[in-house]
């Protein structure tokens, strides 16, 4: 909406067409940046629990982390739903926060884009802002 300038009528219906084409082919679009794997395995051996916070429908964000087999790196993956609930970047910390109660001195969010900085920030945590992705 913000950037097309699209009213919430319109923005609604292409989120509906980014849904259907994102289920059947975009989900093998993406792609792993380089070294992520290795990454994630290093956090897991030292017992850094993991959490995907992602405004993707959480089942589409399941099926990405299966199909380039990282899902076994991450504790909980929360992500929005078809009603729109937890649709909101902040909204999803504050879930993932309160549904595994971590302390906020110990979580870090790390994201692309300004809402995941801005979601950490009105939760209290730190945050990492990673220049890759969709984000700059």
């Amino acid at each position: 909406m913000e950037y097309y300038k699209l009213n919430e009528h319109d923005a609604k219906k292409v989120v509906k067409y980014y849904r259907e084409y994102y289920a059947e082919k975009g989900i093998c679009e993406n792609e792993l940046y380089n070294g992520i794997d290795v990454v994630l395995k290093q956090l897991n051996e030292k017992n850094i629990n993991c959490i995907v916070a992602t405004s993707k429908l959480e089942q589409y964000a399941i099926k990405v982390l299966e199909y380039f087999n990282i899902d076994n790196y991450f504790r909980y993956v929360a992500g929005s739903n078809l009603e729109g609930m937890l649709s909101e970047k902040e909204d999803i910390i504050k879930h993932i926060i309160g549904k595994y109660k971590l302390a906020k001195e110990n979580t870090i969010m790390a994201g692309d884009r300004k809402y995941d900085i801005i979601g950490a920030k009105s939760n209290g945590i730190d945050s990492i802002g990673v220049l890759y992705g969709y984000g700059t």
